[in-house]
């Protein structure tokens, strides 16, 4: 096994497994992002165990999608596929203990108009609100989830998604008004 280098960036890093299949790539970005992909899985799913079996099963499916998936950020990428396997999960499991919503003040503030009243907000369940998140682009949707979800900083954001913290905000806010149209547009309005 050839040992990688800790100076080769992600890129170069996929690039060499494409022509290669050096199946050292995928312990490298193991190394590099295993703590991401087991944060996140533990936060959606709230249980250790889980969190570490859908942090080894996304990095198994790795050599299987590594070879088609065009990946412009591994990064963004890798965070997108770890939430989106966890809510397929939740989903999946349809079990109350699975279920993690938002709390009620940031549903308000994501999906409120200025003129709704709070009875309008209580019907927003979470499963309607995550497929709502599903919806969005990918970058909003990681924006959302770890500005609400995580509770990082916008500065935080910025520095793990290499943003302009400006971006950051711009797709925070773009993010909740999409938000807004698809909640409003389940509710006909």
């Amino acid at each position: 096994m050839r040992v990688v280098e800790q100076t080769i960036s992600d890129e170069q890093l996929i690039t060499r497994f494409r022509m290669s299949g050096d199946m050292s790539v995928i312990g490298e970005l193991y190394n590099r992002y295993a703590h991401l992909v087991m944060g996140v899985c533990y936060k959606l799913l709230g249980n250790e165990e889980d969190a570490y079996d859908h942090t080894m099963l996304l990095f198994e499916k790795l050599t299987s999608t590594l070879g088609s998936a065009e990946i412009s950020s591994f990064n963004n990428w890798i965070y997108t596929a770890a939430t989106n396997l966890c809510i397929t999960t939740i989903r999946s499991k349809k079990s109350s203990n699975y279920i993690k919503s938002v709390p009620l003040d940031e549903v308000t503030e994501l999906a409120a108009e200025p003129e709704q009243t709070d009875h309008d907000v209580q019907n927003v369940s979470a499963d309607l609100l995550e497929q709502a998140i599903l919806q969005l682009s990918d970058i909003q949707q990681n924006c959302i989830l770890k500005f609400f979800y995580e509770k990082k900083s916008y500065k935080s954001i910025s520095l793990e998604l290499d943003l302009p913290e400006n971006m950051v905000k711009s797709h925070l806010q773009n993010g909740k008004k999409n938000l807004r149209k698809l909640l409003d547009a389940y509710h006909g309005k």
